[in-house]
């Protein structure tokens, strides 16, 4: 059972489960504070969601070359009636942000390898805008696609130049040899 009355000077008394409080709603500040979006998932295509709410802002979440197509969700916990727009960036692919719009996900396809910093932003129609959240990615390059691996086939080709020279060269001894 609920019971609700208004008291002198506009405050409100609440009672309900044997408990109470009061209240003034003149009180309540007029722009209630926005919080900080926040990254709640992380999907690779063909796995499952990773929970992120856990991971440290400092931290990479690192991936093979062929997880390279995902979706990161956010969110901001918000319990009043605001709405937020969010935009979006991930640096290294594009350092420019996305329009604002109330999806509240991104999705990302054929990422090349490297290091990525996903960073989004919420706005408000009230005009408030909250502070950049950030998730570090790292995309692991192809074996075929790394320095070590270039220097082994350089380093092949070069032992097969090496190999056919010495081999030339030494039919043309034997054939020396055999002519008098």
């Amino acid at each position: 059972c609920i019971s609700i009355n208004q008291l002198r000077g506009g405050r409100f008394f609440v009672a309900f489960n044997r408990r109470f409080t009061v209240f003034g709603p003149l009180q309540l500040p007029e722009k209630t504070p926005s919080h900080d979006p926040v990254i709640t998932r992380f999907q690779t295509l063909g796995d499952h969601p990773r929970n992120l709410l856990s991971i440290d802002s400092t931290s990479v979440l690192k991936f093979q070359h062929d997880e390279n197509y995902f979706t990161v969700h956010f969110s901001c916990f918000e319990f009043f009636e605001k709405t937020a727009r969010f935009s979006w960036r991930l640096k290294g692919l594009s350092d420019s942000w996305s329009e604002p719009s109330k999806l509240a996900f991104a999705n990302f396809t054929n990422v090349p390898p490297g290091n990525h910093t996903f960073e989004v932003k919420a706005m408000y129609d009230d005009g408030l805008e909250n502070p950049v959240t950030r998730i570090y990615i790292y995309i692991v390059p192809p074996y075929w696609d790394t320095w070590w691996f270039m220097l082994l086939c350089l380093s092949a080709i070069g032992g097969l130049f090496y190999a056919h020279f010495r081999i030339s060269e030494n039919q043309g001894l034997r054939t020396q040899h055999i002519t008098p």
